[in-house]
C-alpha cells in the first residue's frame, strides 16, 4: 500500500525526530508498503506565511553565511541534520506555504494514512486537528492509523469542550489507535470510549545493526579513541552541569557536551557519540532509547517540561526505572554499574515484535 506519514516537521534538527521518522519508513517498507513522509504544516495564518516566503526570497541572492532574516543561524546549523532527511528520508508536502487546504495531488496517490509519531497531539508543539487527518473529507475511506502518537503530556493539553469533542469525532474515525505514553493510552479510553493501545517509538521497531551501520560509517573517533562520558541535555542550567560534573569525576571520565560542542553533528555522528561513549547523561527521550539499542549506560534526568509521561513508559518498557532521575541532584547519586543487557535486549526485541504485529494488522 501506499502510506502517507504525518509527523512532526523533520526541518527543526530535532536527531530523534528525525530518527523516527526514518524508522517507521524502513519499518513498513519491510512489510512491503510504499510509504512517504509529509514534511509540510499547515499554515496558522497564509498572510503570515506570504511575508516569511517574501523575506526568504529576499534573502536568497545573498550568502548563505550571512544571518539577516530571523532563522538564518538556525537554519544553517542544522544543516548537517537535514543533509541526513534529504538523503535517506522519502518525502512529500500535503500542505503548501501559502495554503490551509490540503494538496489532492498528494493525497490521491495515498492508500492509508499514519500519524506519529513524537508528539504530534501535544497541543503546544502541534496542530492537532491536522494530525488526525481532519483535512480528509468525512466520505473518504482510506485507512487511518495513529502509530505511537505521542500527547507529550495528557494534563499538559488545555483542550476546551468543543476541542475534546471534535479529536473524539476523528480518533472514531481511525481503523486503530497507538500511542506511546500509557497515561494517553488510558485518557482515550475514559474519554471516548476508543481503544488506544500502548505502541515502542518506531525507533525501537529496527535492529540496532542498522544503527551501527549508519554510526560506522564516522570514521574517526568522536573523543580521540579515548573513554569518555556523553552529555546530551536539551535544557541545561548550571546546578546540572554541575552534577555531571560530579559524575564525571567520580567514573575518572572527560565530558564530551553535545550541546557545547560549537557545531551541529550529523546524525551519524550523534549515533556514534552515544554508541562509543562509557556513559551517557541526558535529559532526552531519544538519547535515552539510543542508550539502550546500544547497550551504552546512562543516566536520565526525566525532562518534565517535554513531557514526564513518556520517560515513564519507556523506563516501565525496559526495566530499567532506577536509571532515571527526577531532581537534577539525583544525577550525581551513586547507581549501580550491574546492567542486565540480555533482560533489556529481550524486552525491545518483545516490544518491536508487538510494534510490527499492530502495523501489520492495521495496514492492510
Amino acid at each position: 500500500m501506499r502510506v502517507l506519514i504525518r509527523t512532526l516537521p523533520l526541518g527543526y534538527g530535532n536527531y530523534g525526530g528525525i530518527l523516527q521518522a526514518w524508522a517507521l519508513q524502513k519499518a513498513l517498507e519491510t512489510m512491503g508498503h510504499l510509504p512517504i513522509t509529509d514534511v509540510s504544516e499547515r499554515p496558522k495564518s497564509v498572510a503570515r506565511s506570504v511575508l516569511k516566503r517574501a523575506a526568504l526570497f529576499a534573502r536568497s541572492p545573498l550568502p548563505s553565511s550571512w544571518r539577516v532574516i530571523p532563522g538564518d543561524t538556525r537554519r544553517h546549523q542544522d544543516e548537517p541534520l537535514l543533509e541526513f532527511v534529504r538523503s535517506e528520508i522519502r518525502t512529500t508536502r500535503v500542505f503548501g506555504s501559502l495554503s490551509r487546504t490540503a494538496r489532492q495531488s498528494v493525497l490521491q496517490n495515498v492508500d492509508a494514512f499514519v500519524t506519529g509519531s513524537d508528539q504530534v497531539w501535544r497541543a503546544a508543539y502541534a496542530d492537532v486537528p491536522s494530525y488526525l487527518f481532519d483535512f480528509l473529507p468525512a466520505r473518504d475511506r482510506s485507512v487511518r492509523v495513529s502509530y505511537a502518537a505521542s500527547m507529550g503530556s495528557v494534563a499538559q493539553n488545555k483542550w476546551d469542550a468543543n476541542e475534546i469533542s471534535k479529536i473524539g469525532t476523528l480518533l472514531d474515525g481511525m481503523r486503530a489507535i497507538s500511542v506511546r505514553e500509557t497515561d494517553a493510552a488510558e485518557w482515550i479510553e475514559e474519554q471516548f470510549g476508543l481503544r488506544a493501545v500502548v505502541a515502542p517509538d518506531p525507533t525501537l521497531l529496527i535492529d540496532v545493526e542498522r544503527y551501527r551501520s549508519l554510526a560506522n560509517t564516522v570514521a574517526t573517533s568522536p573523543h580521540n579513541g579515548g573513554r569518555y562520558l556523553l552529555a546530551y541535555v536539551l535544557d541545561t542550567s548550571p546546578e546540572l552541569r554541575h552534577s555531571i560534573e560530579l559524575v564525571a569525576e567520580q567514573r575518572g571520565l572527560p565530558i564530551v557536551d553535545m550541546e557545547r560542542s560549537g557545531r551541529r553533528r550529523t546524525v551519524q555522528e550523534w549515533l556514534a557519540l552515544i554508541q562509543r561513549a562509557e556513559l551517557v547523561v541526558t535529559d532526552s527521550f531519544h538519547g535515552t532509547v539510543f542508550s539502550a539499542l546500544f547497550n551504552t549506560p546512562f543516566l536520565t534526568l526525566v525532562n518534565q517540561e517535554r513531557g514526564a509521561e513518556r520517560f515513564a513508559t519507556l523506563a516501565t518498557l525496559l526495566g530499567v526505572e532506577e536509571r532515571l532521575a527526577h531532581t537534577v541532584g539525583g544525577i550525581a547519586d551513586p547507581r549501580p554499574d550491574a546492567w542486565a543487557w540480555s533482560d533489556i535486549n529481550r524486552r525491545i526485541e518483545v516490544a518491536r515484535n508487538d510494534g510490527m504485529d499492530f502495523l501489520g494488522a492495521a495496514i492492510v
